[in-house]
């Protein structure tokens, strides 16, 4: 059998934020007005030279995720405008944190519309609001700790934490429940 080689589409990977409440979360996709999110997982490595070899080793040791990002300033966008509340509100810490998942979205098959995905804690790090006739924001979104490996359902809007994650117990089905958005 033929190996399916076939290219993702960027617009296979999906990207969601929760706009809602710690009771009440609600995902909300990142789409129009959205140019740029880019992943760079920043691997973290450490090199050893052993003395029986002529090349040194080197050990990926852990990641410093973040997500670069570019978008319009569209006021109507519920996650542009809660990241453009964190800058102008000058949040910093734990105020400007945001829950996103991010969701393998070409896995999709007409009878199954759970696909694998990450839920993760993201600080904002807006580094610039500026344009000569359309306003722009760019920045990153940076990695809180570990992210939690599991599936999203496309159609309710559904995070579910993989059952032998470590961390799955830790994330209330508050947290993982979600809305339909229009």
């Amino acid at each position: 059998m033929a190996e399916n080689k076939e290219i993702v589409k960027r617009s296979s990977i999906h990207h969601y934020m929760d706009i809602g409440t710690e009771e009440k979360p609600k995902w909300e996709r990142l789409g129009k007005g959205w140019s740029k999110v880019n992943e760079n997982p920043n691997a973290q490595t450490e090199k050893t030279q052993y003395i029986c070899d002529d090349s040194a080793t080197t050990d990926t040791t852990g990641y410093e995720p973040n997500y670069a990002f570019e978008c319009d300033l569209m006021k109507a966008d519920g996650p542009i405008k809660k990241i453009y509340n964190i800058v102008k509100g000058r949040k910093t810490f734990g105020d400007c944190i945001v829950k996103m998942v991010h969701v393998d979205a070409f896995e999709e098959t007409e009878t199954n519309k759970e696909c694998t995905a990450y839920l993760e804690n993201l600080a904002v790090q807006v580094t610039s609001i500026d344009g000569e006739k359309k306003m722009k924001m760019t920045g990153s979104f940076n990695g809180q700790g570990d992210g939690i490996k599991g599936k999203f359902n496309l159609k309710t809007l559904t995070f579910t934490p993989d059952s032998n994650d470590s961390e799955a117990s830790e994330t209330s089905a508050e947290q993982t429940s979600a809305e339909q958005t229009s």
